[in-house]
């Protein structure tokens, strides 16, 4: 059991890295402008209200699942891998909306390209339930 649980803290703190990576580099594109340096960052600060003004922003609801899977991870295993999930899912939803508010005034742009700050976001979940997923089966042999 010690080894299991030493072996899934990596996936956790492999997953909170790809996060915070993430935070520093450009997202996306859009036909307005290109993504930029720190943009993780500011998407993640303003991007709760996002999910008021428009579907697109739900995605964001990703980021909280994320949170309570690193959270709950190696305590409630059940809980981390539905939050994981969840989290997987919300930001894959993201690649399902073709334009998104670029200003305060509302002002949409067509989304044309995804950039690595949002793979290593949408990496960082998918690693948590791997990683989930890996201690499920571990737990399951012992």
């Amino acid at each position: 059991m010690l080894r299991t649980i030493h072996v899934t803290k990596i996936f956790k703190y492999l997953s909170i890295l790809l996060f915070l990576t993430a935070l520093i580099f450009p997202c996306f594109d859009t036909t307005a402008e290109e993504g930029e340096e720190g943009e993780g960052a500011a998407i993640l600060l303003s991007g709760f209200f996002g999910f008021f003004s428009s579907a697109v922003g739900w995605s964001w609801l990703a980021n909280p699942a994320l949170w309570v899977s690193w959270g709950y991870f190696t305590k409630k295993p059940r809980q981390s891998f539905l939050a994981s999930a969840i989290a997987v899912l919300f930001a894959l939803s993201f690649l399902f909306f073709k334009s998104i508010m670029i200003n305060e005034a509302g002002g949409t742009s067509t989304i044309i390209k995804y950039r690595i700050g949002y793979w290593l976001w949408l990496g960082s979940s998918l690693v948590m339930l791997i990683g989930n997923i890996y201690l499920k089966y571990r737990n399951n042999r012992e």
